[in-house]
């Protein structure tokens, strides 16, 4: 799977039934399982390993398929990475299956960005609003 060049995204993400499209291909609605570029898959898997990157990418895939944007990937990174780094990918597929990434996201969206000046970075919003979402779940059960 490792290429002279690096790795090769695309065989990387059709393992796991994903397509990688130009991003120049997204005209106004995402296709569920499409990530337009490739770009931070493969920083991501440079910087981390291809495991790390397997487990983001069935979270995000569990939660809602079409919520393949790179902020959403860099907070699930984060969340994982920091929370539940020795968990295995199934449970934490599991965990991500009932939660909506899309509607954080537009949460995370509106609490970033006040109406007068930019507060966070939205992925670190929708990280910390991941991590408030599993956590509270969890204490509940």
């Amino acid at each position: 799977m490792i290429r002279r060049n690096g790795i090769n995204v695309h065989a990387f993400c059709q393992g796991l039934g994903i397509r990688v499209r130009r991003p120049a291909a997204l005209k106004f609605r995402r296709e569920p399982n499409t990530i337009y570029g490739g770009r931070n898959i493969s920083r991501m898997i440079a910087s981390t390993s291809e495991e790390h990157v397997y487990c983001v990418l069935r979270c995000i895939q569990a939660s809602s398929p079409d919520a393949f944007y790179g902020d959403v990937l860099y907070a699930v990174h984060r969340y994982i990475s920091s929370h539940r780094s020795a968990e295995a990918a199934g449970a934490l597929a599991q965990s991500f299956a009932g939660i909506d990434l899309l509607h954080l996201r537009n949460r995370a969206q509106r609490l970033a960005l006040g109406p007068h000046k930019a507060m966070t970075k939205r992925a670190d919003a929708l990280a910390i609003l991941i991590a408030d979402h599993l956590e509270h779940r969890e204490d509940a059960a």
